[in-house]
């Protein structure tokens, strides 16, 4: 057999040599995968087996391969010149399988509900465009309690429970009701309505529903961002919100730049601005001053004081860097009178940061041990802003052994966490 086809193809302009090696690299593939199923891509020692088939099925639709050729590759019991319609069968025979094996297990046709429903599904969409053959067909009425209208059935009882909770507003995505994914199968029917894939009928439910919208429904997603600024602005008080900064999981502060850019170039419809602008708080000049100043109030009313650490920050602000330049500012005499009036009303401000008295350097003290989640304070120690703050712990514990400091001073020290009055323990 083999000389016979090499002599066909050297008649035929075929190299020998070429036709020996991918003869020999297609039994190598066989042996090696145990079918014949050579895809475009598949190579075997070095040889593109793939396209090698492929061009054996293009002569062969032609009429010009070799019949030595034709009997060698059939000789292969899952060969096929159709490699299409055999991935169609296998598709079916898995899916067949199981939806049989669920009947098995629980001895009737089970609901179209996972484990089975992508099967029911790829059997129904060719089923509806006349891609089963007779016998698939036939197969599938056979089984117990098969119906085609099983799926439509299916489609049927969502419609229901989304006509159960329709507002005349398009359903959030996440929504659940009754433990069905009501907003994904609605988001889902959009899609196949774009694809042009949703039956006429199912369409024209959907359309019954009050203000049924097929695009996205970009009024309800802005109504949902308003009802998350209104929570936020009721908690806080305000709504500046920096654009990075997120708010119970979503990007607020993205949302609330958006606007103000869209107010900026008159692109936003007159009804959004009344919606906007009747939330307390809301501003159109989102000043990134505002921000650090609601920072610096929140920041003085937990800890008391003022002495921002140079490096703190609060979701991506620099507190501590926006303290510090403009405290500098002040004493170079180039800060704006409006600004020196925003300072003065932060409850503890102080403007002369570089001449510290006792509070500033307890609540630097207490602020380093807080971070740090102990007192790890060495007499050598200096803080990002230049305090010599294990000179005062030293210091204090000198004045506490010689009754030196007040019952308002100790209690105070006391409370700095891991405080001792024996400093051994810092000892190197």
């Amino acid at each position: 057999m083999w000389c016979s086809i090499f002599l066909t193809k050297n008649q035929t302009g075929y190299r020998l040599e070429d036709q020996f090696i991918y003869l020999t690299a297609f039994e190598a593939f066989f042996e090696e995968n145990g079918h014949c199923q050579v895809r475009c891509i598949d190579t075997i020692n070095g040889i593109n087996i793939g396209t090698w088939v492929s061009k054996r099925r293009q002569l062969y639709r032609k009429g010009k391969l070799p019949k030595e050729i034709i009997d060698f590759l059939e000789s292969y019991p899952d060969f096929t010149w159709k490699p299409k319609q055999y991935k169609a069968e296998k598709r079916f025979e898995e899916a067949y399988s199981a939806i049989l094996k669920q009947i098995n297990i629980h001895g009737y046709l089970p609901a179209i509900c996972a484990p089975v429903y992508n099967e029911y599904t790829y059997l129904y969409n060719r089923h509806q465009r006349k891609y089963l053959s007779k016998v698939e067909v036939e197969m599938l009425e056979a089984l117990p309690g098969w119906s085609w209208d099983r799926l439509h059935d299916h489609w049927i009882s969502k419609y229901e429970l989304v006509k159960e909770i329709w507002r005349g507003r398009n359903i959030k995505i996440s929504t659940v009701f009754k433990g069905h994914r009501i907003g994904a199968w609605c988001s889902y029917q959009r899609t196949l309505h774009a694809q042009g894939q949703l039956h006429k009928d199912r369409t024209t439910m959907l359309e019954q529903l009050p203000n049924w919208q097929w695009g996205e429904d970009l009024e309800t997603r802005f109504l949902d961002w308003i009802d998350l600024l209104k929570e936020y602005s009721d908690e806080f008080g305000t709504c500046r919100i920096t654009q990075k900064n997120s708010y119970k999981g979503k990007s607020l502060g993205y949302f609330t730049q958006g606007q103000r850019f869209a107010y900026k170039k008159k692109t936003l419809s007159e009804e959004r601005i009344k919606t906007l602008e009747a939330i307390p708080g809301w501003s159109w000049k989102q000043n990134r001053n505002d921000v650090h100043f609601e920072l610096l109030h929140k920041y003085a009313r937990e800890n008391g004081h003022t002495l921002v650490p140079k490096k703190y920050s609060v979701d991506g602000n620099d507190l501590g860097q926006f303290v510090q330049r403009n405290r500098r500012r002040f004493r170079k005499n180039e800060l704006p009178q409006e600004i020196i009036h925003k300072f003065n009303q932060v409850p503890n401000w102080i403007w002369k940061r570089s001449s510290p008295g006792w509070e500033d350097f307890f609540y630097a003290v207490r602020m380093k041990c807080d971070i740090e989640g102990g007192f790890f304070i060495k007499s050598s120690t200096v803080n990002e802003d230049g305090l010599k703050i294990g000179s005062w712990c030293s210091r204090q514990r000198v004045n506490y052994k010689k009754g030196e400091l007040d019952k308002e001073g100790i209690e105070l020290i006391e409370s700095i966490k891991g405080w001792e009055w024996s400093s051994r323990s810092l000892k190197s």
